[in-house]
């Protein structure tokens, strides 16, 4: 008898299991919420704006033309890289007020915005060895000093990005 039931036992087991299967049960199955994926997107676009110490103001060549200050520009997406991005790129230049709160003295030179929103016009600024975007702006300091360089870049969705950066001019 001990046999027969031991027999009964080896073949029915395996039958169950076939039959009943190993997934999750229907009510397990019922009560799961879908997963939401974020869009692939959205880390990168432009989260922030950084000028380089590349930038400088620099004198023209063999003492010809106005001196120009070369803005080197970075945009970093939310995985801190370096991106291109579609936009317009803002450059204010302002006195740097001494011993201040507000280290932005009054408002020299604001410089026509660059419209990058082509990609003829994002490629013909961008630099790819640097990983960023260069700008020559023309500038004549007054007598030296120290000038605070501000970038602003308004992508197509309006976020305004802003960096500042401290720049001196020698006599």
């Amino acid at each position: 008898m001990k046999a027969v039931c031991n027999m009964a036992a080896m073949v029915c087991l395996p039958s169950l299991c076939l039959i009943a299967g190993c997934g999750p049960s229907p009510a397990a199955q019922t009560t799961t919420k879908p997963m939401s994926l974020p869009q692939p997107t959205v880390g990168f676009t432009p989260a922030r704006i950084a000028i380089t110490p590349w930038t400088e103001i620099k004198a023209p060549a063999q003492g010809e033309g106005k001196r120009q200050i070369r803005v080197f520009v970075r945009l970093l997406d939310a995985f801190v890289s370096d991106i291109k991005s579609p936009g317009a790129f803002r450059f204010e230049l302002y006195e740097k007020a001494p011993r201040s709160v507000e280290p932005r003295g009054k408002r020299l030179m604001i410089w026509p915005d660059f419209d990058l929103t082509v990609a003829e016009q994002n490629n013909a600024f961008w630099r790819d060895f640097v990983r960023s975007y260069e700008f020559a702006l023309d500038f004549e300091p007054a007598n030296g000093g120290t000038y605070i360089l501000e970038a602003t870049f308004i992508p197509p969705q309006g976020k305004r990005l802003t960096a500042q950066y401290l720049l001196s001019a020698s006599k």
